[in-house]
């Protein structure tokens, strides 16, 4: 249950991403930005705390093999995930976003049943048609309006980049620890910076908006991929995606709070049977 406690905890954090973020676009800030800022922060902090407990020389200890592997991994947890998330507010409402991430990590579960014979139950398989279901009835309402297709490709395609991160993550055993997290940012801060770069975009952080900002690296970025590691090096992969599909229930009750966005009809019901994949899963694992 320590996973489980984890992964559901880690839900909790990664709610306040739309938040924070929608904030921070108002503000002028763009989605690029807003990315490689989240990523480069907790980086920085990161390794200050990991050079004063431990020092340099640990910190530069590690072997080819590793190196690559914390590339393989910012790319896709980092530089897939966080553009692709953070893209996809500017289009659709926070708690769709949310929804469709998770949703997508139904990816995670099939690759989980293939790779690492985790069994197939008949809980599980009825979660997979619950999430396929509410998936379907978002996407066909969505499909129809002008914008809205982009953001679903978007959530969607963040959402595979984030199985593929707990696939990977989960098949090379990464331990769960401060060097783990700072090379992760290090080299997600490296992929999110180059298309910044290459078009010559002005940076437009400022004073005015470094309380949210700050706010997006400690919570959901730091506090959000250390628990996500924690529950994947205690539980299994599948059990991690399923239960972190909770941060749709917190993300839409954000929504209507903090952003007054209202969720359609459509986009309800297709949550409520995404939902009952989770509802699904934890009664089989209490």
């Amino acid at each position: 249950m320590q996973g489980i406690f984890f992964a559901l905890l880690a839900a909790i954090c990664n709610s306040l991403i739309g938040v924070f973020s929608s904030v921070l676009i108002s503000q002028g800030l763009s989605s690029g930005e807003i990315a490689f800022w989240r990523c480069l922060i907790a980086f920085i902090l990161i390794a200050l705390l990991y050079l004063y407990k431990y020092g340099l020389v640990d910190l530069l200890m590690i072997n080819k093999k590793e190196l690559f592997r914390y590339i393989i991994l910012a790319f896709f947890g980092l530089n897939v995930m966080y553009l692709g998330e953070t893209m996809a507010i500017s289009y659709i409402n926070i708690s769709l976003v949310s929804f469709l991430l998770y949703a997508s990590g139904i990816l995670t579960i099939i690759l989980s049943f293939i790779y690492f014979k985790e069994q197939i139950t008949i809980i599980k398989i009825c979660c997979i048609i619950s999430v396929f279901l509410g998936i379907s009835i978002i996407f066909m309402n969505n499909i129809a309006f002008n914008g809205n297709v982009i953001g679903l490709f978007l959530a969607i395609s963040a959402g595979i980049g984030y199985s593929l991160y707990i696939f990977f993550n989960k098949k090379w055993k990464i331990i769960s620890d401060l060097k783990t997290l700072c090379y992760l940012f290090l080299f997600g801060s490296i992929f999110l910076g180059i298309p910044l770069l290459s078009n010559n975009i002005q940076l437009s952080l400022s004073i005015y908006n470094l309380p949210y900002m700050l706010l997006l690296v400690f919570v959901p970025t730091i506090g959000g991929f250390y628990c996500t590691n924690k529950a994947i090096s205690m539980t299994k992969i599948s059990n991690v995606q399923l239960v972190e599909m909770s941060e749709p229930f917190i993300v839409t009750i954000l929504g209507i709070l903090c952003l007054k966005q209202m969720p359609t009809t459509y986009e309800f019901i297709g949550g409520v049977f995404i939902s009952l994949g989770l509802i699904f899963i934890i009664k089989n694992e209490v």
